[in-house]
């Protein structure tokens, strides 16, 4: 049920639940639609007691998974029908969906010879594309318009515009990638469970790092960029030299706050980042600073809000503060989000429960 619960929960539904719409999305009384209700007012619902609400019955898994498939079917169709202007996004989270809208509708338009306004809908979208530095969008976008202009529309002026952006974009988002691999590949051990040794990665990421570094100078783009200063981090990281990093964290988000656009992922992991340096250097005032005065940017019940919920605790702890350290902990561990959490978040959680019991 993971996936289909994922669906209905974190996606905005509310008004279109609330539009004649939905009732031809989901037609009210059918099963599709108590599915839907289900699992939108139990988050944590099983297979087997969604099968007994629906069905009367724990062993009609099978009718069950035939219904989820045709749910979730139907929800995919209707993301593009979905409202991303409520508050709580981000401009860039904003543009971000009207461009990939655009761009699936510029798309249909010209695979269906409807080339006036497919490429009107591509010219639009190019000029979000390139204030937010959505590189590939860009990319693919001068793409097609280089396409059209040399090939259909006659147009020498604009083919070698859109010629020359799209081989811009192209060699940025050649740089970009490089560098989100580079990362990747590092931080890939990390996710499997791999323990090598921090001096091995270290030495890696500086390797990898030489290599990108002169991209970045020539080069402002927002991935390059968050991959590119992340891997940094990593070479001291390694070296437990917590004020170099410390440093490099308030350098990249200095850059970040500069950009004509407000995107909260990499204040996100530079300010976690800053706080972990604060708490290896016993720093622990500053810590808790910094965690109050950007709390707004951590959406409640997402992973990074879960780690900075746990920094704060610990931050508590080392700063006698306990019952600041009760309070998260409790409010924490009984946020309905913890659910969909990684196993390590929820066990991390379980045995922080536990060193309050203790405490108390």
């Amino acid at each position: 049920m993971r996936d289909l619960t994922e669906l209905v929960h974190s996606l905005h539904w509310g008004k279109l639940t609330s539009n004649a719409l939905w009732d031809i999305v989901l037609q009210p009384g059918t099963k599709m639609a108590q599915l839907f209700d289900i699992l939108h007012q139990h988050k944590g619902t099983t297979e087997e007691e969604a099968a007994t609400l629906l069905y009367g019955s724990p062993t009609a898994i099978a009718k069950l998974r035939s219904l989820k498939n045709k749910l979730k079917e139907r929800l995919l169709e209707v993301v593009f029908l979905l409202d991303f202007q409520e508050p709580g996004y981000t401009d860039r989270q904003r543009a971000h969906y009207e461009c990939n809208k655009r761009w699936a509708t510029a798309m249909t338009l010209l695979s269906k010879k409807i080339k006036t306004t497919g490429v009107e809908q591509l010219e639009l979208m190019l000029r979000h594309t390139q204030h937010f530095e959505f590189t590939e969008l860009s990319m693919n976008a001068a793409h097609h318009l280089r396409l059209h202009y040399g090939t259909i529309a006659g147009d020498p002026a604009k083919y070698e515009q859109y010629r020359n952006m799209y081989r811009q974009y192209l060699a940025i988002w050649t740089m970009e990638n490089e560098a989100e691999e580079m990362y990747t590949d590092l931080i890939s051990g990390f996710a499997s469970g791999s323990r090598a040794p921090q001096k091995d990665i270290s030495r890696q990421a500086e390797q990898y790092y030489k290599r990108i570094a002169p991209h970045m100078a020539e080069c402002e783009s927002f991935r390059l960029h968050l991959s590119g200063r992340l891997l940094q981090l990593m070479i001291y990281s390694g070296r437990n030299d917590y004020h170099t990093m410390a440093d490099l964290c308030e350098q990249a988000l200095d850059f970040f706050r500069q950009k004509p656009y407000e995107s909260r992922l990499p204040l996100q992991v530079f300010y976690y980042q800053l706080v972990v340096c604060c708490v290896q250097l016993r720093d622990f005032g500053r810590g808790q600073a910094i965690i109050r005065q950007n709390a707004d940017i951590y959406e409640p019940g997402t992973f990074n809000w879960f780690k900075v919920q746990e920094l704060y605790f610990l931050l508590a702890l080392h700063t006698q503060h306990y019952d600041d350290a009760f309070d998260t902990c409790e409010a924490t561990s009984r946020h309905a989000g913890l659910a969909q959490q990684p196993d390590q978040i929820r066990e991390m959680w379980k045995i922080y429960e536990a060193y309050t019991n203790l405490l108390a």
